[in-house]
């Protein structure tokens, strides 16, 4: 994806208590969803287009910014009442509009859609699987899985697709207020997003990744927003809490976005040096028993399990992979092992991943990094099924042969490690 050579400075205009302020951006790798319809048929769920007309909408831009002021800000104020009347104040609430508002000029943006999966007859003819399009795009598959269809279906569902945008877009918001304090909030989440943020679906795992066109440097940013002042609230996910990774310079979305899914792909399921699972025995392309402990802990807990995987080879009753966000489902492949089985937090539906991915613009082209915004929340047990288990490790524990961990019990920053 072309990015501008221009490098305009941002608009600020000034009057009667008002500010106004005007910056460009591009979108830097392809994005998932973000239309506003949403299909009624099942068999047509994971379609999920892009909206036609505003393929940057306002309104998805204004949450994303809600979510990073409070990133920035909104999680240093004393309490959660105190946020809630400020994020109200600021961004607006049901009852009442904000002191900010948005706009979005995306005419000059162009479309391209993207395949990801394309579905195959099986062998009889009979049913119809889901296949990852050519080579290149394993990775983004990885994450793009909510656009593909069910597998085993008589007929030939369609896959959905990535947009690609290129082009330049204008960011317009304005602020009602003349307090200095207030402006600097929201200029400090319309920089958190155009660094770490994105627009669509699933930009926590860098799917439509937006950067300036005049590039910010992140490790300088979140430094600055690391240092601001003030205790961080419990329950919301916060700058200062965990760290940001850099990783190489790529030369395109595609490539920015395969970095990041790729590592963590390898880091859970990979079949290499320090990778989630062993090499397949019999054929090297369907990979052997995984090193993490979560199915062997299954099969203890449930009481029922393959003969096969009766030799434990990690031997620790334990679900760290619920760090990087819940509900979890395990799918076993075996007839005599455990039905599906899901991990959810104790106390709510789900979880949201502290792990943003992300690609940022940079002078030489783009940047990707991968960020943990931590809540604060210590989590040291989930539900398996209605089970009450484990999910915490200590560093011996973290410790097993071949684990992708390698002594590391903070499952983040263990990936962390990895990433680059």
């Amino acid at each position: 994806m072309r990015q501008s050579n221009k490098k305009p400075a941002p608009v600020v205009a000034r009057q009667a208590g008002i500010v106004r302020r005007e910056v460009a951006f591009t979108v830097l790798t392809p994005v998932l969803g973000g239309g506003v319809y949403v299909e009624s048929d099942d068999s047509r769920r994971q379609i999920k287009p892009i909206d036609a007309v505003t393929p940057v909408r306002a309104a998805g831009v204004r949450g994303q910014l809600r979510f990073w002021w409070r990133a920035v800000h909104g999680a240093r104020l004393p309490s959660i009442k105190a946020m809630r009347e400020r994020e109200a104040l600021i961004w607006g609430a049901a009852s009442s509009p904000g002191l900010v508002s948005i706009s979005v000029d995306d005419r000059g943006l162009r479309t391209r859609e993207l395949d990801v999966f394309q579905m195959v007859p099986n062998k009889m003819g009979t049913k119809y699987n889901g296949r990852v399009v050519g080579r290149g795009m394993e990775a983004i598959a990885y994450g793009a899985f909510p656009l593909k269809p069910a597998d085993g279906k008589p007929v030939k569902l369609t896959p959905g697709r990535l947009t690609d945008l290129s082009g330049e877009a204008q960011l317009r918001w304005q602020i009602s207020s003349s307090d200095a304090d207030l402006i600097a909030e929201v200029a400090d989440a319309v920089d958190a997003w155009l660094a770490f943020g994105g627009v669509g679906g699933r930009t926590r795992r860098g799917f439509g990744a937006v950067g300036a066109t005049q590039p910010i440097d992140v490790r300088a940013l979140n430094q600055r927003f690391c240092g601001l002042p003030g205790e961080r609230l419990v329950g919301v996910p916060a700058f200062g809490r965990g760290p940001l990774k850099l990783g190489p310079r790529e030369d395109d979305g595609i490539k920015a976005l395969s970095y990041g899914l790729g590592r963590l792909r390898d880091f859970r399921q990979g079949t290499g040096e320090g990778m989630g699972r062993n090499p397949g025995l019999e054929d090297p392309r369907r990979p052997g028993r995984s090193r993490w402990p979560e199915a062997e802990a299954i099969r203890v807990k449930v009481r029922q399990g393959d003969p096969k995987y009766g030799r434990r080879q990690v031997g620790v009753d334990a679900f760290p992979r619920a760090q990087f966000g819940m509900p979890i489902i395990f799918h076993f492949q075996s007839f005599d092992d455990p039905r599906d089985q899901t991990l959810a937090p104790l106390d709510a539906d789900r979880l949201a991943s502290p792990l943003h991915l992300g690609c940022h613009s940079t002078s030489t082209g783009m940047g990707v990094h991968a960020l943990v915004l931590s809540d604060g929340v210590q989590r040291d047990q989930a539900s398996l099924s209605g089970i009450t288990v484990q999910t915490k490790l200590t560093r011996n524990q973290a410790n097993w042969f071949k684990s992708p961990l390698t002594g590391e019990p903070d499952v983040l920053q263990a990936f962390l490690n990895f990433y680059a």
